[in-house]
């Protein structure tokens, strides 16, 4: 099934979109969705997120997936299971899934834990490559 971005600079697009669903078998049921385009999380976002994470676990003494779980659940909230009889709690939610801005909002966790612990990390750098 093809999937069409609509950008404003692009209007022939619009129309092949339009001529897809023309297309499409009258004689057949079809779920056509139409949504907001969100820029999902880029590659150098991910790799500055977990080198943040890196960072500020080295200063406190946690581990790196530590750090990550926390902002998680400063983001998405806790929840708490049983496993083989012992009690979890875990974050509420996966950063796999989260758009640019949401996966945004995770460094901007990270940057506040790390002014609460009195730890400075450092700006992001536009250069930097992602791991």
């Amino acid at each position: 099934m093809p999937k069409f971005i609509l950008w404003p600079e692009k209007p022939d697009i619009k129309v092949n979109c339009l001529d897809a669903v023309n297309g499409l078998d009258p004689e057949k049921t079809w779920d056509v969705v139409i949504k907001r385009h969100v820029n999902s999380k880029t590659k150098k976002q991910r790799g500055w997120f977990h080198v943040l994470c890196q960072i500020l676990g080295d200063e406190i003494g946690m581990h790196e997936g530590q750090i990550k779980e926390i902002a998680k659940a400063q983001l998405f909230g806790w929840k708490k299971f049983t496993y083989g009889g012992v009690e979890l709690v875990m974050a509420d939610g996966h950063s796999e899934t989260l758009n640019g801005i949401r996966y945004g909002q995770l460094t901007d966790i990270v940057y506040q834990m790390g002014s609460d612990a009195g730890i400075q990390l450092p700006p992001p750098d536009p250069y930097r490559k992602a791991r």
